[in-house]
């Protein structure tokens, strides 16, 4: 079995936090653009400027949900090494979102173009080590959100070649910018 890479640190790499916790109705995900020359920061959860949500989640039951960062916060190496024996940073989703029994594994994208691609293979690659690290089946809602600022509806038949590794996982992928929080029936 692979190494097992520790998701619920409360701590990034970098010392920062890792977690956002609201119970707030309404809240945005936000991923701000690198700026060249300062440390990349992840992803976070916003309550305040709807203009930097690239995803908007409605949490109408007003669960208490954490936002875990997972990209530029947790470290996730390549499974081969390079030739000279050292190990490559994988791929890898934006964060997660955690709440009751459910996890939602959320990638997102502010791009025109060549984005579905990229932004599938991190949520894969993601929940991939995630499986190796952790039971799945304890979540009894499994979602992965591939989410575009610049494409807030998306075209659900590009994505059917992707599905089939999301049904084999128990997960369900989603691409629309609005992320609905339901209880569990």
């Amino acid at each position: 079995m692979p190494n097992k890479v520790d998701f619920f640190t409360t701590r990034c790499a970098d010392g920062s936090l890792s977690d956002d916790v609201t119970n707030a109705a309404e809240f945005g995900l936000c991923d701000d653009p690198h700026v060249a020359g300062t440390l990349k920061s992840r992803a976070y959860l916003d309550t305040s400027n709807p203009n930097k949500w690239i995803a908007t989640v409605d949490n109408a039951p007003r669960y208490e949900v954490t936002f875990k960062g997972i990209d530029d916060c947790i470290t996730i190496y390549k499974p081969v090494p390079l030739t000279d024996g050292s190990l490559e940073e994988a791929s890898r989703c934006d964060g997660m979102l955690l709440y009751e029994d459910s996890i939602i594994f959320v990638e997102l994208k502010e791009k025109r173009r060549s984005w579905l691609e990229s932004s599938i293979g991190q949520l894969e690659a993601t929940i991939k080590v995630f499986a190796d690290s952790y039971d799945l089946t304890i979540y009894k809602r499994r979602m992965a959100y591939s989410v575009n600022k610049a494409h807030p509806r998306f075209n659900e038949s590009r994505i059917q070649s992707a599905n089939s590794f999301f049904k084999e996982a128990g997960i369900v992928l989603r691409t629309q910018a609005m992320i609905k929080l339901e209880p569990l029936v």
